[in-house]
């Protein structure tokens, strides 16, 4: 029954969302864009190829950050390689529980093939995720009663590789492919605000936690413009992916056969900032994973965000799931963001979720959860970020004698 439920939605959906598609892309038209170095990447805002870019526009104006971005031009121009270094710290308080964890990343892309339209790109990311007191932002979550993470990004899972892939585009960004290490919530179902080191914290906004995502490991990545802006994309991820380990990466990959793959159909410009504007559908599957005794799963999310007038940035995401230990069955989210005057000074955004947590993680019978989360971030000199929050929780379903929570978050981010 619940099969009939979800292939219905599908059909509903799919078609609400072509119609909205070309209703919005004949509106678009009218509009002029051009190539800028958002334009052509193959994953969401958490890539290291946005992060660059993001770190870059942040520096601009002032006079350390200049000089480390005129010192990081020289070193790309004779070597291909731009590099990045950040040093990353959340602290988090609720119901008398302190957390803070730190995480450490070094991150580039090495650009060793192609002309300036059909780059060939070698991208990696190597990160230490570290506690720094009794429990990390990770751990906060349950044991205040939430049946999520407040900050899943925050943990202490050590040295990691998270990003080692290569990624070629074609036909002024019409086709894309990428192979390699990736992290699956980079390119299934990502949107504008689904960075951890930049935006929201809270799992349940950052990410869409109806669809069981693995940890990094080798995956595929295909995507075609059919339009200018109408896209299709495909992944196959690894079902069993564990950047923590990754003397396995290959074995788990190609002998386990475990796979996490997704069809994606949206809107974008391929060449200005395709996550700024993005409408798309995923449809899912996770296979069964036989060693954890894992169900397979299916499901359906829907994400739309759009850049209003330079700066406001409205959000609305919808998804369902059946199977394969989501962490929820349901989820709608939304929310709106107000970037700075000057790009890359900061933002400030407010998102709200609400959840129906999986009876299979969880447990039954358990109540719907209301989270939301504020937060402001801005630049300071060019090479600090400071980002302090709030989440309110109603409803925590691990808590059922409680109404009410709230965490309150401060992040800062050292970059160079």
């Amino acid at each position: 029954m619940a099969s009939v439920r979800l292939n219905s939605a599908l059909n509903l959906v799919l078609a609400s969302l072509i119609l909205t598609l070309i209703l919005f892309s004949s509106a678009a038209a009218q509009s002029n864009s051009n190539t800028d170095a958002t334009g052509g990447q193959i994953a969401g805002p958490d890539s290291v190829g946005a992060q660059l870019q993001s770190d870059e526009d942040s520096r601009e104006g002032f006079v350390l950050g200049n000089r480390i971005t005129k010192l990081k031009r020289r070193l790309e121009a004779m070597t291909g390689l731009h590099i990045g270094l950040d040093y990353n710290v959340l602290f988090q308080h609720s119901e008398g529980i302190p957390a803070a964890s730190g995480v450490a990343r070094i991150y580039g892309q090495w650009n060793i093939g192609g002309d300036r339209s059909n780059l060939g790109t070698l991208t990696f990311r190597f990160e230490d995720r570290h506690l720094l007191n009794n429990i990390t932002p990770h751990q906060l979550g349950p044991a205040i009663g939430y049946a999520g993470s407040t900050a899943g990004s925050f943990n202490n899972k050590g040295k990691m590789v998270t990003s080692f892939y290569w990624s070629k585009n074609f036909a002024n960004n019409r086709l894309l492919v990428a192979a390699g290490v990736m992290n699956p919530t980079q390119i299934v179902n990502t949107h504008v605000f689904s960075s951890a080191w930049n935006d929201f914290v809270n799992q349940s906004i950052l990410e869409e936690e109806t669809i069981p995502y693995p940890g990094a490991g080798i995956g595929l990545v295909g995507r075609v413009y059919v339009t200018k802006k109408l896209y299709l994309q495909a992944t196959v991820s690894d079902a069993n992916g564990d950047p923590a380990d990754p003397k396995n990466f290959w074995s788990s990959f190609a002998k386990t056969k475990e796979y996490l793959t997704s069809v994606e159909f949206g809107y974008s410009d391929r060449n200005h900032d395709w996550f700024g504007s993005n409408i798309h559908l995923t449809a899912w599957h996770m296979d069964a994973r036989k060693a954890r005794n894992l169900p397979p799963g299916k499901g359906l999310a829907f994400s739309g965000n759009l850049v209003v007038g330079d700066r406001w940035v409205p959000f609305l995401r919808a998804a369902m799931s059946e199977g394969g230990n989501a962490k929820y069955t349901r989820s709608v989210t939304a929310g709106v963001g107000l970037n700075s005057k000057k790009r890359g000074a900061g933002r400030s955004a407010i998102g709200l979720n609400w959840s129906r947590p999986s009876p299979d993680f969880y447990g039954p019978g358990l109540r719907d959860q209301l989270t939301i989360e504020l937060y402001t971030r801005r630049s300071v000199l060019g090479s600090l970020v400071l980002t302090p929050s709030i989440q309110v929780i109603k409803n925590p379903a691990l808590a059922p004698t409680k109404d009410w929570l709230g965490v309150i978050g401060f992040r800062a981010r050292v970059k160079f």
